[in-house]
């Protein structure tokens, strides 16, 4: 009959042990155990059970501290990083990747711009050169002659028979301001 109860308390033990592993919090743990303690046990059988739940609340002690200095060392070593990357200048190298990547950036736009401004000349120079060449076609037009009866030259034009005793010069025909514009090429910072 001892074993027999001894079998019986110690499976009424286990499921009160079992109790305590799953609850989750330290009062609900103490009311299990506390339940332990005043059951009703023979001197052998109780002291039996005071030593598995002796072991059992040493277990979780330790496992409880365990994973309590775990969390610890981790919170620490964090912290301790952080504080190595700003005194060692570990953080230096981010601010230089973040600074790499924001001068290929100006680089590559100051490109583009430099690719505009080139354009814009290039065009800038091609409507100048097109103005002086209507200037130049339209001094062709004009034709030189002799005045018999005045002693001096006069032009005409061909097209319209305008006549005139100025000499036409590319400078009627230009706008006012107009200044010979340079090529572009010489302005070229690719080949700088």
């Amino acid at each position: 009959d001892a074993v027999a109860l001894k079998v019986i308390y110690t499976s009424e033990i286990g499921k009160i042990l079992q109790g305590i592993e799953e609850t989750s919090s330290k009062s609900e743990a103490f009311d299990l155990i506390f339940r332990v303690t005043k059951m009703d046990f023979s001197a052998g059988i109780t002291q039996e059970i005071l030593r598995l739940v002796e072991v059992y609340l040493q277990r979780h002690y330790v496992d409880f501290q365990i994973q309590r200095s775990k969390k610890v060392a981790h919170e620490t070593n964090t912290k301790m990083r952080k504080i190595m990357k700003s005194w060692m200048g570990l953080g230096l190298e981010d601010a230089f990747l973040q600074w790499k990547i924001w001068v290929k950036h100006q680089i590559e736009r100051r490109k583009r711009d430099a690719i505009v401004r080139q354009q814009q000349m290039q065009l800038e120079f091609e409507d100048k050169q097109a103005q002086l060449a209507y200037a130049h076609d339209e001094v062709a037009k004009w034709c030189k002659r002799w005045d018999e009866f005045n002693d001096r030259y006069y032009w005409t034009h061909i097209m319209t028979g305008e006549e005139t005793w100025e000499q036409p010069m590319l400078v009627h025909y230009l706008p006012n301001g107009w200044i010979d514009p340079l090529s572009p090429k010489c302005f070229d910072s690719s080949t700088a």
